[in-house]
């Protein structure tokens, strides 16, 4: 009997274990476009490590350039060289990657924010929206909509402090990663001065606790 016990424990602990997500990596492309008409694309793939708390964009198109952000720094690397560095508020905990990587994608990582609480749920249709009331100090923020289609979250719209819309994103292309939702296509409009800037943001190839690609989870920056 106290061998099926200490089978049942390791099989729990193991089970348990497979459940923590710490890396997570995708092919990335990065469409904007602009409301003149002009756009960019760009094309590379990402890795954040959640333990280390490094996110890296490592691009090949339009250039050959690495983007990593570490806890309080945003550092661009060309030609293996540091091309620059400034420092940043900690904002990776925020990251998408982060978000799903704790199982909190359904809420966008709101349900454990001191600074935001759901005050409303309401029905439309075959989606649930929830409003979450801003009361946090930033002058410049605003509540927060949430969308959900049954158990994935269909859109964000963010507000600003007079109930005016900012920013929305949309989420969609939903595959199973290692028992994981994760989103292949998120849309993002930004508004600025009235004026309507477009992002579509496609992931590919993901892979979740991935052993592998060592140099870029543990990312070392080369001296300037």
């Amino acid at each position: 009997m106290k061998y099926l016990i200490s089978l049942i424990l390791i099989v729990f602990i193991q089970t348990v274990q497979a459940q923590i997500y710490n890396r997570v990596e995708a092919s990335v492309s990065i469409k904007t476009k602009y409301e003149n008409g002009k756009g960019t694309l760009e094309m590379g793939k990402i890795y954040y490590d959640k333990k280390n708390k490094k996110l890296i964009y490592d691009f090949s198109f339009p250039e050959k350039q690495t983007i990593a952000l570490f806890d309080t720094t945003i550092s661009v690397i060309k030609n293996g060289l540091l091309i620059d560095k400034q420092k940043i508020a900690p904002l990776l905990q925020s990251t998408l990657f982060n978000i799903i990587l704790e199982g909190e994608l359904q809420n966008y990582g709101l349900r454990n924010n001191p600074i935001y609480k759901v005050v409303k749920i309401e029905k439309d249709r075959d989606l649930v929206i929830s409003t979450w009331e801003f009361k946090g100090k930033n002058k410049g923020l605003g509540n927060i909509l949430i969308s959900n289609k049954g158990k994935d979250l269909n859109g964000v719209v963010f507000l600003n402090p007079k109930g005016e819309v900012i920013s929305k994103q949309l989420f969609s292309q939903y595959i199973l990663v290692s028992g994981i939702r994760f989103p292949t296509e998120i849309t993002q409009i930004i508004i600025q001065e009235k004026k309507q800037i477009y992002q579509v943001t496609t992931f590919k190839n993901i892979v979740v606790n991935s052993l592998q690609n060592a140099k870029f989870y543990n990312y070392i920056l080369p001296r300037k």
